[in-house]
């Protein structure tokens, strides 16, 4: 298996890598000079006990070979013994190493020569008598149709060229070796930079939930399945309604009861990684009450993967907040593995993904949906925390020339703009964190905005926004809703599925797509023009009427709500604010990113996907992909 990976690991480089076998002139008592220069290796799944330094006998579960010769007739020669997980138990020789910026971190001696015949045979030779312990002063080899033969221990091996991934991997061992023996610490420290931090991360604590690393594969898998999982919708709900009729049980609430009663590309960086660490924590905040509140989030940055579970770190080049968009899955949080936000991830920079209040570990919570403030809050937190786990826990910090940026689309893009506004408006934070500006996508920046046009068009193409909303509202706001139940506020019709919706809600087992077919097919709307069945309702299908006349005390009191968490207003950025959105999106109205711009002209600026007319997902596809590859 982890022969496997590490050849999938120097395939995927060997589209950008050339290979380490470059023509160099043969030497008269050397003729495979030009066929042997670069880099060999071979790993083999081999088992067995070593005694290590102490007399301390360990298992180990594979055995890696790599050898290194020059065109000059020097070689360089380096056996490992690892265990299940990758990780070095025994090392015999090394090879010439580098750190992240391209300089020799060590440089091993003259002390391994070789000569060969133009049939194939090489005479490995040492040049002072057990000058590598472990390893023979002389062996043989055989070179054949671009393999290397020996036998090491009396079981038979082959070498094999490669990759320039792969060589990369291979020295990364090398160094480990050489920080293990030099009792050497690569780490370094933040210096200045924590000092300057202090003050913010004073009294901020954290637990780890998890602390993993993946290779890329794995982590689009997590992603797909997270977004394609199936329901059989009609048992799952009536699990769920024969549960909720059980009395309650006031010594552990349940999470459904509790949930219903309330750039361009950087030169800082010259590897690309072949997987991310992920760790997800937990931290403390506050709820829409200004009550204390555990909530949880995930900070990953790239690493090089070794064999089995083993990886190498290097250091980052600049850090990342990164709002997610709508969900209702709990699944799809980022700490969960099922947040697509969390494929923006490359390797120069950390990325921190806050679940948001009621995803993770604050499941059994109401979501703040387009509460932009509290989301801020939690962002910032977020943020504080997750810096924390990354200088306490990666072996490297940040670079010295760092920058911090916010990016995120559709909710996730509001929740950055409105930290952006925290950011921009709490003193010198936005200069001691080192922030750039904000790059978001088709957010409900203004909620007054987002729901004027929902009542201009009268249809609905995301519906569960609704109830969500309605929720949030009334769990933050209960000065201004508090004289009305959230019944008051949808329709007869709707009211008669509404305990089955707020299960799915609350449940937080659902996706919104699946909580969105289920409106639909409350509400088929068949044969009626102006309306797609199956794909849109009428906003009075699930608001009650009066809700939707703006002249009604309801509804004045409802866009108070929104007034409240309106980002073009009450603010000044200092920063610039870089928006993404197309016209055709129906889910969030192209003129939130126009009130943006009016509203701060200096500052915001709009951009548009090119040569396309773009919906709502569309739109966020491209802008992801904008992030991906660098260019923002």
């Amino acid at each position: 298996m982890t022969v496997t990976i590490l050849t999938l690991c120097g395939l995927c480089s060997a589209l950008t890598a050339c290979s380490s076998n470059e023509n160099t002139p043969e030497t008269d008592n050397n003729p495979l000079a030009t066929q042997l220069n670069g880099c060999w290796w071979s790993q083999h799944d081999v088992g067995g006990t070593v005694t290590v330094d102490g007399g301390t006998t360990k298992t180990y579960a594979k055995k890696l070979l790599v050898c290194r010769f020059g065109a000059d007739g020097k070689a360089e020669w380096m056996k490992l013994l690892l265990d299940k997980d990758g990780g070095i138990v025994k090392a015999y020789g090394a090879i010439t190493t580098y750190d992240e910026d391209g300089k020799v971190l060590n440089e091993m001696p003259d002390i391994l020569h070789y000569t060969s015949t133009a049939d194939g045979a090489i005479t490995m030779q040492m040049q002072t008598a057990s000058a590598l312990p472990g390893l023979p002063n002389s062996w043989q080899l055989k070179y054949q149709n671009g393999i290397i033969s020996g036998t090491d221990d009396g079981t038979a091996y082959e070498l094999t060229p490669a990759t320039a991934q792969m060589e990369k991997i291979l020295t990364l061992y090398s160094r480990e070796v050489w920080l293990a023996e030099n009792d050497a610490d690569l780490s370094g420290a933040n210096g200045d930079y924590d000092a300057l931090l202090a003050p913010d991360l004073a009294g901020v604590k954290y637990e780890i939930i998890r602390d993993t690393a993946m290779w890329k594969f794995d982590i689009l898998s997590n992603v797909y399945s997270a977004m394609t999982l199936d329901h059989d919708i009609a048992a799952e709900l009536e699990k769920m309604r024969n549960e909720a009729e059980k009395p309650l049980d006031l010594t552990k609430r349940s999470a459904r009861s509790a949930g219903m009663t309330r750039s361009t590309y950087d030169p800082k960086v010259a590897w690309i990684p072949s997987g991310f660490r992920y760790v997800d924590y937990t931290y403390e905040s506050v709820d829409e009450q200004g009550n204390p509140v555990t909530l949880s989030s995930r900070v990953c940055w790239g690493v090089m993967m070794g064999a089995g579970n083993h990886y190498f770190e290097f250091r980052p080049c600049d850090l990342v907040l990164c709002g997610r968009s709508t969900i209702a899955d709990d699944l799809q949080a980022p700490t969960k593995d099922g947040s697509i936000e969390t494929l923006l991830l490359q390797g120069d920079r950390v990325l921190i993904l806050p679940d948001y209040q009621g995803f993770g570990a604050s499941k059994d919570r109401v979501h703040p949906y387009i509460n932009h403030d509290l989301c801020a809050r939690h962002c910032i937190d977020a943020l504080k925390a997750g810096y924390k786990v990354f200088a306490d826990r990666c072996g490297f910090p940040l670079h010295p020339d760092w920058k911090f940026y916010l990016i995120g689309d559709s909710q996730g893009g509001a929740n950055m703009l409105a930290t952006q506004k925290w950011i921009d408006t709490h003193g010198d934070f936005a200069e001691r964190w080192r922030f750039q500006y904000s790059y978001c996508a088709v957010g409900p920046y203004s909620p007054r905005i987002t729901f004027e046009k929902y009542f201009e068009q009268k249809v609905l193409d995301y519906p569960v926004v609704m109830p969500l909303t309605l929720k949030a509202m009334f769990a933050a706001y209960p000065d201004i809703l508090g004289k009305w139940k959230e019944d008051d506020f949808y329709s007869e019709t709707y009211l008669q599925h509404k305990s089955d919706i707020d299960l799915m809600i609350s449940s937080k087992e659902f996706s919104a797509n699946t909580i969105n077919s289920v409106i639909f097919q409350m509400f088929p709307h068949t044969g009626e023009t102006g309306i797609k069945p199956g794909e849109q309702i009428y906003m009075t299908d699930i608001l009650n009427p009066e809700v939707c006349d703006m002249s009604s005390e309801k509804c004045k009191a409802l866009f108070q709500c929104f007034e409240r968490n309106d980002l073009t207003k009450g603010w000044t950025p200092t920063h610039p604010i870089h928006l993404y959105h197309d016209k055709g999106d129906t889910y969030v109205s192209y003129a939130n990113s126009e009130a943006v711009v009016e509203a701060f002209p200096d500052m915001a600026t709009l951009k548009e996907p090119d040569r396309v007319f773009a919906d709502h997902l569309k739109t966020c596809v491209f802008w992801m992909l904008s992030v991906a590859f660098g260019q923002w």
